[in-house]
């Protein structure tokens, strides 16, 4: 498997918990070849990452949002050029002078 940006998704890695509770050690070591799925039950019960790879996750995910809130905005410039808009939304840059200028004013 790939990831977005190119590199070899690891596979992941199943161990049940009491294996984790007796080989805690060699299982954290073995985190850097990817995700260690522990099993209680014949079920997941928790997934255990390298922090570089939670890292690395974090960061797609904040991409993601941020492209989220481009379409979104660009959806509504859309809307609003052919009449179907529903409600004004503020750009980012609109809302911090929004908020700059409501700070200014006692409460």
């Amino acid at each position: 498997m790939m990831e977005a940006n190119g590199a070899e998704m690891s596979k992941p890695q199943f161990e049940s918990v009491s294996s984790f509770r007796n080989h805690y050690n060699a299982i954290l070591r073995r985190l850097s070849e990817g995700p260690v799925y522990l099993i209680q039950h014949s079920s997941p019960a928790a997934v255990l990452i390298d922090p570089k790879q939670w890292d690395a996750i974090l960061d797609r995910l904040a991409q993601l949002e941020e492209l989220e809130d481009q379409a979104a905005a660009y959806r509504h410039q859309w809307l609003s050029a052919v009449g179907q808009a529903e409600e004004d939304v503020l750009t980012s840059d609109e809302l911090a002078v929004w908020v700059a200028e409501d700070d200014k004013i006692p409460a």
